[in-house]
């Protein structure tokens, strides 16, 4: 009987019947748990089963129960009655609930565990049979031996290239990591050793080795410092500077980090102020931004934007209607311009305009740009507040009926640029 610790194979405990020569334990159990892991690896299905639970040599038959932090094997010669399976559940439960402290803190010294021995001798009264021949004592001496050295051959080349595909996964992985720089990996006498340079921004080396199914607890780091220029931690440095919301992507370009998407005025406001970046980082580029204005100054720009003002065929002339448009314009476009100043931004006024088809090409872009200029004199605002753009015949505002989209085209309609001072993160309406 041989108590087995699952994972790394040692012999926690073992028992033998009192007439039959005592094997090797430790040899045996890592013939068994070598075994287990070659099937595990290599055939899905048995993995999914619950792993290796019985096998045959010559007249020997090894039984396997399988628990969370131990696993019991029975060598039996000859036939098991039914009842051994039931017995080595039985037992291994109760190993499970006697000595759980043990096994959840087991560090090598099988010691701890003595008191099961026990427990296994319990399991040989049940199968051991006391009318074997003299040729069977015979061969109980040499077939555990025979079996073992036949099989350790192909049990201990495969461990030792199961053992390699680790260690060049874990080297692999450390080696693939951003801000990880490898510049020594040993290993000796089962422990693992590595040294290098990590980013304080890098995945943990201690993660990264557990993923690939490596020990950690027999591995040694030893990591130094330092800033990696990997445009992932680059990335991450100057998230952690901006703090973005999560509607806004960073994406780097040489050393100039790219923004887009939208976010709070404020905020932009505050981002195209800032003249420190992290290491990797030296400029940012926020014209991919479109600002998010408060409610209040949100209103005033839809009041702004839904006014316009209408002409007679062929004049730039504007009539009471189209004078007291452009008051209103005026006193909430200066509402506007005073909130974004005092987030750090600037607000321009566009006003575009227009006419309808009829006339040449020139006479039209002419018209539309003396309908602009009109309306521009009678908001009087500051210089640098109003941009004017003619656009003639060639940006027609459409209609159903052509008679109305005459009509509306013959006119001057508002849109608000909301920017920063810098120019950077200019918003189109």
């Amino acid at each position: 009987m041989f108590l087995i610790h699952p994972e790394n194979g040692l012999l926690l405990s073992h028992a033998t019947a009192p007439d039959l020569p005592a094997s090797d334990g430790d040899l045996i159990s890592g013939m068994l748990t070598a075994i287990r892991d070659f099937v595990a690896d290599s055939f899905a299905r048995e993995r999914e089963a619950g792993g290796l639970r019985r096998f045959s040599v010559g007249e020997l038959t090894v039984m396997v129960e399988q628990g969370p932090r131990a696993l019991l094997a029975a060598v039996v010669r000859g036939q098991a009655p039914d009842s051994l399976l039931l017995k080595l559940q039985d037992t291994l439960e109760t190993i499970h609930l006697q000595f759980a402290e043990p096994l959840a803190d087991f560090d090598g010294d099988a010691s701890t565990l003595a008191g099961a021995r026990p427990l296994l001798e319990e399991c040989l009264a049940t199968v051991v049979s006391t009318d074997r021949t003299r040729n069977g004592q015979n061969k109980a001496i040499w077939l555990p031996w025979a079996v073992a050295t036949a099989l350790a051959i192909v049990v201990f080349t495969w461990l030792g290239v199961k053992s390699e595909r680790r260690w060049q996964r874990a080297v692999g992985a450390l080696e693939a990591a951003p801000g990880i720089v490898l510049t020594r990996a040993e290993r000796d006498g089962g422990r693992w050793r590595f040294a290098g340079l990590r980013d304080p921004l890098a995945t943990d080396p201690a993660v990264l080795l557990a993923g690939t199914g490596a020990d950690t607890s027999r591995i040694e780091g030893k990591w130094e410092p330092y800033l990696s220029l990997q445009p992932e931690l680059v990335l991450a440095r100057v998230r952690q500077r901006l703090t973005p919301p999560a509607t806004v992507q960073l994406a780097l370009t040489g050393e100039t980090v790219r923004l887009a998407g939208s976010a709070p005025l404020a905020w932009i406001a505050a981002t195209s102020r800032v003249t420190a970046l992290p290491a990797g980082a030296v400029a940012l580029d926020l014209t991919g931004l479109s600002s998010v204005l408060p409610p209040e100054l949100e209103a005033l720009e839809r009041e702004i934007e839904g006014e316009r003002v209408q002409f007679e065929i062929g004049s730039s002339l504007l009539d009471a209607a189209g004078w007291n448009i452009a008051r209103r314009v005026a006193r909430a476009f200066a509402r506007l311009e005073a909130g974004v100043a005092a987030a750090g931004a600037r607000a321009t006024l566009e006003l575009v305009g227009r006419t309808d088809a009829t006339g040449t090409d020139a006479a039209n872009q002419a018209l539309s740009r003396e309908r602009a200029e009109s309306v521009n004199a009678a908001l009087g605002l500051g210089r640098g507040l109003v941009r004017v753009n003619a656009v003639g015949t060639g940006d027609p505002l459409g209609a159903a009926d052509p008679a109305e989209q005459a009509r509306i085209n013959r006119s001057v309609s508002f849109g608000v640029t909301v920017g920063m001072d810098s120019d950077a993160g200019e918003r189109a309406r």
